[in-house]
């Protein structure tokens, strides 16, 4: 039980509260950063075999690429997952993310009730509920990969209670509890680094700590904010390839990249009053507000004064509760300190607003909100009734949109297709509706496939209209043609995307597989290689690429050459049997018998009724002298291929052979 003064609420109100509103993510699977940061990461695949690389890499470097981010927090959780239970069970990455958001509502309450002493405790339990139910958190505790958002919130607030605990029983354990907490929450995710200010000053301002009363406690986070940052600044940019700030921040990912001056502040204001808006009013929620969602405007546009006047209002209207010690000054405070990183006005992130940003800041405006009824309740008996049915009613308003919103999550096809309606204008909204029709497409037969195809080609068109410099886009779009056979369409823009973007690692492999299909095997061979130079990149087809590369040069006589490559692919997979047939055909073709008849007889391993494999084994074995070994292959792939023509040639002319030797 929790208690404060004569009223007792049961911990478990606010865990069963908020475990329920998140029940129905349980049979979500996965969507959206999930396959980068999880499912296509080689260093949480490999569970705790490659823990020493996880805690010293960039947070998506073992999805192939440094993205300016490092939280081996967040990383060993996914791992460890995978080392305990096996890789990828979905229900139990969201069960985690629901009782983590479900501790994190019981241990807030608790901490809001040791910080404002004075507030009733039926507002305090409000404001939690309504920070329970608020539908902007769907992104965060419906996805997994937003899991760095919880465990850093999860721990702050442990930090903060800790800290309590320390100054109550004057234990260095609790103290050590805290450091270590805000530690903790510094590698789940680095954003948090914002509470060694604010932390600090809530002790100030709400536990009236001193500066010598909090010296330990907050010489700890400073250390401990130093491990970190030293940690950050090695695995970004000198453990491993320095991040590529180019592609981490564009215009396409964040509109204000370009911008600077009034414009960039104008539109930071603007920004920051649009999380204010979604944490008042948060009824159209998307999940992508990439260029041109949110257009940039000049500061002059009158919704740009607008925010701006809003801000300031806010910004006075806190630093008066702060002078009188009022909870709404130090909850605007809050907000803004808590928003202030993803504003774009102090540097530009990665992307230009989501809402997962507003987890944390949401606390503000729900304190707030709690405080306006506190104060309307306090005017007598009937209105503290119609004020807490008008709370109970705004909590049941927003656990309704949590839930309804809840199923969007539930996977890529969902997330994608229903989120392009409400994000329209978001290029990368457009691309990933495109991307998930393409997906479809491939795993459709009949008429459906052509739809969809179609469906995709207009989505991917429309991303680039949108932002007309879009590689990616043209890059799948070109696939599509690819597909079709249109070779010329999608080789024209291959061609344009390595014409502005020499070093687009997909646009080098698929134009390659593209020239490949065309018969120009030199200028296809050329391209693979470029695209396998890319050192200091986990490239996850790197076989298929060197298999195709040995197939090119095999094409233009460079056999050697030819193998070598093939047996670099081997040994990338050792049951490529694709690459084994090749091998076997190379040294065939070169009278090596031996060596060509060890490849295809692991090809037939691999897959034992592969007739071409068959065939040319068969070949091996008569240039080797073994007749009847060549008369047992030639009959097995006759079997399986009755028409055939080549298997049932040689065949006849075994059997004369053998016949004639009167075998």
């Amino acid at each position: 039980m929790l208690p404060s003064g004569n009223v007792v609420l049961p911990w478990w109100v606010f865990f069963t509260g908020a475990f329920l509103l998140y029940a129905n993510t349980l049979l979500h699977t996965y969507a959206l950063d999930d396959y980068l940061i999880i499912i296509n990461n080689d260093l949480v695949q490999g569970g705790w075999s490659k823990i020493g690389e996880l805690l010293t890499a960039p947070f998506a470097w073992g999805g192939g690429f440094n993205d300016g981010l490092y939280r081996p927090f967040t990383l060993l959780t996914f791992a460890s997952e995978v080392a305990i239970f096996g890789p990828n069970i979905p229900m139990l990455s969201h069960l985690i993310n629901v009782g983590l958001f479900a501790a994190i509502c019981v241990l807030l309450f608790q901490l809001l009730k040791l910080w404002w002493p004075t507030v009733p405790i039926i507002w305090v339990a409000v404001a939690v509920g309504l920070y329970l139910a608020h539908p902007v958190h769907t992104e965060v505790v419906a996805n997994i990969k937003s899991r760095d958002e919880l465990l850093g919130f999860f721990f702050i607030i442990s930090s903060a209670l800790g800290a309590h605990r320390f100054w109550k029983k004057g234990k260095m354990t609790w103290g050590i509890w805290s450091v270590l907490s805000f530690f903790l929450a510094l590698l789940s995710k680095e954003s948090t680094i914002v509470f060694l200010v604010l932390l600090p000053l809530a002790y100030s301002l709400q536990q009236r700590k001193t500066f010598k009363d909090q010296l330990p406690i907050v010489l700890g986070y400073a250390v401990v904010s130093g491990i970190f940052l030293a940690l950050r600044y090695h695995a970004l940019e000198v453990w491993y390839p320095a991040v590529d700030y180019s592609r981490a921040y564009n215009e396409l990912s964040n509109s204000l990249e370009p911008t600077a001056g009034l414009t960039r502040f104008g539109m930071s204001s603007l920004l920051v009053s649009k999380y204010l808006w979604k944490c008042l009013f948060p009824l159209h929620l998307g999940y992508e507000y990439s260029f041109n969602q949110i257009p940039v405007r000049a500061w002059t546009h009158p919704l740009v004064l607008l925010s701006i006047a809003v801000n300031l209002g806010l910004l006075s209207l806190m630093i008066q509760g702060l002078i009188k010690r009022k909870l709404y000054g130090f909850a605007i405070l809050f907000f803004y300190a808590t928003i202030a990183l993803f504003s774009n006005l102090l540097f530009i992130i990665g992307v230009t607003f989501a809402e997962r940003f507003a987890f944390v800041p949401s606390l503000a405006i729900c304190l707030l909100i709690a405080y306006l009824f506190e104060r309307w309740a306090s005017r007598g008996k009937s209105q503290t009734y119609l004020a807490l049915w008008s709370a109970a009613l705004i909590i049941a308003l927003f656990a309704v949109r949590t839930m309804v919103r809840n199923p969007v999550w539930k996977n890529n096809q969902r997330l994608f297709l229903s989120g392009v309606q409400h994000v329209p204008n978001s290029a990368k909204a457009q691309y990933n509706a495109g991307t998930q029709y393409s997906d479809m497409a491939r795993a459709a037969t009949g008429v459906e496939r052509p739809f969809l195809v179609n469906r995709a080609i207009e989505h991917f068109e429309q991303a680039i209209h949108l932002f007309a410099d879009y590689p990616d886009a043209q890059n799948n779009l070109a696939n599509i043609y690819l597909e079709r056979g249109e070779l010329d369409k999608a080789l024209t823009l291959f061609n344009q995307i390595l014409e502005r973007y020499p070093r687009h690692r997909k646009g080098h492999y698929n134009r390659a597989v593209s020239l490949y299909q065309m018969g120009r095997y030199a200028e296809a061979a050329a391209d693979f290689q470029t695209y396998l130079s890319f050192a200091g990149y986990n490239l996850s087809n790197q076989a298929q690429a060197n298999y195709y590369l040995g197939m090119s040069l095999g094409f233009i006589g460079q056999f050697d050459q030819s193998i070598t490559v093939l047996n670099t692919a081997l040994g990338l997979n050792p049951n490529y049997w694709e690459a084994h047939l090749a091998i076997g055909k190379a040294y065939g073709l070169r009278g090596n018998f031996e060596a060509s008849s060890r490849h295809l007889q692991e090809v037939l391993r691999i897959v034992p009724n592969e007739v071409e494999s068959q065939v040319n084994l068969a070949i091996t074995y008569m240039n080797l002298g073994k007749v009847q070994a060549a008369s047992d292959l030639l009959k097995q792939a006759v079997q399986n291929q009755p028409d055939h023509p080549q298997a049932r040639n040689l065949l006849q002319n075994v059997e004369a052979q053998l016949a004639a030797s009167g075998s």
